[in-house]
């Protein structure tokens, strides 16, 4: 998005203290930015964190973003009011409060801009491509041949960037 309107971290950190302040149950959740690559914000409900990823923060429309937070915030309430932590009718509910987008996959990590992945592992038999992100020394088995009967096929590694 070349023309996208960016987010402040400072705006981010307003919304959610604002968020704290409004729902006192939240006091003990941080706010952060992480490096994650699959997902573009999460909640960890035992740490008591919500995290927007550095990608999105860096490359999606500050309204996007901003819709992250609010539906990772909803997410928070959800759990600790109503006891649940999924995308159900809960969820849904605190999203329409909080001016939240009630959808359990607002945008997908992989457009926005970055590439997809480090590494690339390719099937040499069926040719499906597998996205990793980190480099190790395992051997990794396309697990679609496995399930077709082919037990040992290796996938092959390239590296993307």
């Amino acid at each position: 998005m070349p023309n996208a309107v960016k987010v402040e971290l400072s705006e981010l950190k307003e919304i959610f203290l604002n968020h704290q302040d409004k729902y006192p149950i939240m006091g003990n959740y941080a706010f952060m930015i992480d490096d994650k690559k699959s997902v573009v914000g999460h909640t960890n409900y035992t740490r008591m964190e919500i995290a927007i990823t550095k990608d999105h923060l860096n490359y999606s429309d500050r309204l996007e973003v901003i819709d992250t937070l609010l539906h990772e915030i909803a997410h928070v309430l959800s759990f600790l009011i109503d006891g649940y932590n999924g995308h159900g009718f809960q969820w849904k509910k605190w999203c329409v409060e909080l001016g939240a987008t009630p959808s359990s996959r607002c945008y997908d990590p992989f457009s926005l801009g970055t590439p997809i992945s480090k590494y690339s592992l390719t099937c040499p038999s069926c040719g499906k491509v597998h996205r990793m992100h980190r480099n190790t020394k395992s051997y990794y088995f396309c697990a679609i041949c496995h399930k077709n009967g082919i037990k040992k096929c290796k996938l092959k590694k390239k590296q993307n960037y």
